[in-house]
């Protein structure tokens, strides 16, 4: 099967969720700071040529673009039924949705650029931790590995490791790209095991949504009021947003209570708020709006990476 050169880093069908019908045919509002909003399509949006290819022996390899591909499959009707029946998931369809959410959080450009100064060095290190036991480094050789591995092959590049490699291997683009997929799989699994609550809008008010639509905050028990912005789901307090559909947002954190609920207009604003401060360049409504372009000139795009706080099993990354 082959796969289209156009790469979508936030799903076609996604960014139909937050769209309006023209016809037959989904309309996107897309904002940027300082610019007019401009009508467009899903097909249009959210995506680079070749974002997840990289070339193995002359030949231009896909199989990331596949994976996320066959990933996305399982995860639409999902969400469209989530969204329609106001359930909530089974166990194996909530680690499906955490997966989606976690690899959706790595796979943006802003997570390409976060692979390049956190997640990729954090995996070597990971790696060489594990370097010195054979049995440990070929399950870990294997998580990154879309192929079957080999006993040989993960020997093979265990000794590379401990020969002082792995600096070259964290700069190889497959490695990078599985690193990508690892470390969301990994942000999937912590998502996974918060309390899930399904905010739904009222009638006058929607969702929007962004070019990097995963966003996870801690609040400051001793100042309710402070909110740290791009911090890590492992970390005291957070939580993570993540809107659905336009009339969908889902809430994770660690106590609450889970089910489906009905938020007022001015929590509604607040979670759009934050949609737009951790935006990397632009946010995705279904109408167009001077508010929602006001807003956005104002709060839009406001944290940078230096402010991000990752941490694995309580480790910063």
């Amino acid at each position: 099967m082959s796969y289209p050169r156009k790469n979508h880093y936030v799903p076609r069908f996604y960014l139909a969720n937050f769209s309006s019908l023209e016809g037959k045919k989904h309309r996107l509002w897309v904002y940027e700071k300082a610019r007019e909003p401009r009508k467009s399509t899903p097909v249009l949006e959210g995506c680079r040529k070749d974002f997840y290819a990289f070339w193995e022996n002359g030949q231009r390899n896909t199989e990331v673009e596949a994976w996320f591909s066959n990933l996305e499959d399982a995860v639409a009707p999902l969400i469209a039924d989530l969204v329609l029946t106001k359930r909530g998931p089974t166990q194996s369809e909530r680690v499906r949705l955490a997966v989606f959410m976690g690899t959706l959080y790595t796979r943006t450009p802003l997570g390409r650029q976060l692979d390049d100064s956190i997640f990729a060095p954090a995996v070597t290190t990971r790696i060489k931790s594990v370097a010195n036991d054979p049995d440990a480094f070929y399950k870990l050789y294997a998580e990154f590995d879309a192929e079957p591995s080999s006993r040989e092959l993960a020997e093979q590049a265990r000794q590379e490791v401990l020969s002082g490699k792995s600096d070259e291997l964290e700069a190889s683009e497959p490695f990078r790209l599985a690193s990508m997929i690892q470390v969301g799989i990994q942000y999937g699994e912590v998502l996974s095991e918060m309390d899930w609550q399904f905010i739904h809008s009222p009638e006058d008010q929607r969702f929007i949504t962004s070019d990097n639509p995963v966003i996870c905050e801690t609040s400051d028990p001793n100042n309710p009021r402070a909110v740290h912005l791009r911090s890590g789901p492992n970390l005291p307090n957070a939580a993570a947003w993540f809107p659905l559909a336009s009339r969908v947002c889902l809430l994770m954190h660690r106590g609450l209570v889970p089910g489906v609920a009905t938020a007022p207009a001015a929590a509604i604003r607040a979670i759009n708020k934050r949609i737009m401060m951790c935006a990397d360049k632009r946010i995705y409504a279904s109408a167009l709006s001077d508010g929602l372009r006001d807003a956005f000139d104002k709060h839009g795009c406001q944290l940078p990476l230096e402010k991000l706080d990752l941490r694995y099993e309580g480790q910063p990354l």
